[in-house]
């Protein structure tokens, strides 16, 4: 997966109107993202981000419980990175 520069651009601006969700205490306003929001930064579908988590090319999500969420501040990095492989192989 390869994001062009002007995608980085627009999954920024993407990611200023839809961020909604709660934040981490103590890390200084990150905010946790749900897998409906990550899809829609990233131009795709839910299927799509479950995929690429699996993959191994999305940064490590956070779960509890059931409940999934990426580190908004762990995307954008990623997304400015160009989007690399996060791990070798897919998920354990």
């Amino acid at each position: 997966m390869n994001m062009e520069v002007g995608d980085r651009n627009g999954a920024r601006a993407d990611l200023a109107q839809v961020e909604a969700g709660c934040t981490l205490g103590d890390s200084g306003g990150d905010r946790l993202l749900d897998v409906s929001t990550v899809a829609e930064i990233l131009s795709c579908s839910e299927r799509t981000v479950w995929r690429w988590r699996d993959e191994g090319w999305l940064p490590d999500s956070i779960t509890i419980k059931r409940v999934v969420r990426w580190s908004r501040k762990a995307i954008m990095a990623w997304i400015d990175a160009g989007c690399p492989r996060t791990r070798a192989e897919g998920r354990v």
